[in-house]
């Protein structure tokens, strides 16, 4: 019994601070996000070009957490294209309770140097966040798709 109050003794502390934490990240935090612009240029035996762009924004409701992710890569070698692809991901979570959402998404993919003329994707279903603070952030999304 000694050793049991002990253990309480322990955890209950770390248990109170995590869900302090918890209250804390349930506030909507409105727009956060990164864009990204890259150029390289390179010049020998041939010359390469490489531009790639990418937004990643969301929007954080009281109820609702929106996500909006575009990747775009272009490269050309010596003046002729080798690689294009152009990625559209949007994803809406309407908040439950205990870390719980349930969700829907879209993904289109556009890649003129793979074997599809286009890629699309259409899911909705249930998910939790498993783990999120400010270095790691892990969630798990089921339901059906298209």
């Amino acid at each position: 019994m000694k050793y049991i109050s002990i253990g309480y003794s322990i955890i209950l502390p770390f248990l109170g601070c995590l869900y302090l934490h918890a209250e804390e990240e349930k506030k909507p935090q409105g727009f956060s996000g990164i864009t990204e612009l890259g150029i390289v240029v390179t010049s020998g035996n041939s010359s390469n070009a490489t531009t790639t762009g990418r937004i990643d924004l969301n929007y954080d409701l009281r109820r609702w957490l929106h996500h909006l992710k575009v990747n775009v890569i272009n490269t050309r070698t010596d003046g002729i294209r080798t690689a294009e692809r152009y990625n559209l991901n949007t994803k809406s979570n309407y908040k439950l309770q205990n870390e719980q959402f349930l969700f829907l998404s879209f993904t289109h993919d556009i890649d003129n140097f793979s074997g599809f003329q286009y890629q699309s994707a259409v899911a909705m279903g249930y998910g939790r966040n498993i783990i999120s603070n400010d270095t790691m952030k892990w969630s798990v999304d089921v339901g059906p798709g298209y």
